[in-house]
């Protein structure tokens, strides 16, 4: 990030990674994914996409290996795709990984009627606000 607050925003993002690392250790699972994707979408409004694509990683790997409530599933993965709609600052590349996950947990729900809500959920990622660059949604 450019300017003065840059590094000290980059310090704060790692103090963060540190202290929602320790809660997810701590069997605080559900908090710590809510919290790791409220640390990527600052990082991606500070111009940070490396540090936000970390932090959406770290948000996925909870969600994949630490929550195993189908009703748990749902809500979480809304708040991921959520939080992954509002952040416009992604690579083509890093967004279609991110997108493409998101979709895969969506497609793998238990439930069918919740597969049907959370892939169409999903299909709003490849849209977005026009003018945003380097975004991966479509233009034409």
């Amino acid at each position: 990030a450019a300017g003065p607050m840059g590094p000290a925003l980059k310090k704060l993002l790692q103090f963060l990674h540190q202290t929602i690392a320790a809660l997810a250790d701590a069997a605080q699972s559900d908090v710590a994914l809510r919290l790791y994707l409220e640390a990527a979408q600052l990082a991606d409004a500070a111009g940070m996409e490396p540090i936000a694509y970390e932090f959406f990683e770290r948000a996925m790997t909870i969600y994949e290996d630490e929550i195993s409530d189908s009703q748990a599933q749902k809500t979480a993965l809304s708040v991921v795709v959520g939080t992954l709609q509002r952040c416009v600052g992604f690579t083509t590349e890093s967004r279609d990984s991110l997108v493409h996950k998101a979709t895969g947990y969506s497609a793998r729900l238990l439930k069918k009627p919740d597969q049907c809500v959370a892939v169409a959920a999903c299909s709003h990622l490849f849209w977005g606000p026009l003018g945003v660059n380097g975004a991966a949604r479509d233009a034409d």
